[in-house]
């Protein structure tokens, strides 16, 4: 499951996507890291990274970020489906970058 054209509107109501854009860099390296990781377990089995598997990875440093958590505070989002879908959108932002570093 990637990112939807529904969750990527539902996290531009609440500016996760200017949250992302402010600390690309943090959340590029989080994601750099999952993607290294997920290579690494994929290896053996032949199959190639896909989104899902990195999100996999990346979703714990997501949920423990203290950016995302304050945002998340300041906009009253409780729910925890926010961190989990703010890791699809990260994945889906970087991915580009992400398998063109990897080719």
């Amino acid at each position: 499951m990637a990112l939807t054209a529904l969750w990527d509107q539902q996290m531009k109501a609440i500016d996760l996507d200017k949250l992302f854009e402010r600390h690309r860099a943090e959340y590029k390296a989080m994601a750099v890291e999952a993607y290294k990781y997920t290579a690494l377990v994929l290896r053996s089995s032949g199959e190639p990274v896909r989104q899902d598997d990195v999100v996999l990875h990346l979703q714990a440093q997501i949920e423990l970020d203290d950016a995302l958590k304050a945002h998340l505070d300041s906009k009253k989002k409780t729910q925890q489906y926010w961190p989990k879908r703010f890791t699809f959108l990260v994945v889906d932002r970087l991915w580009p970058e992400l398998t063109s570093e990897r080719e």
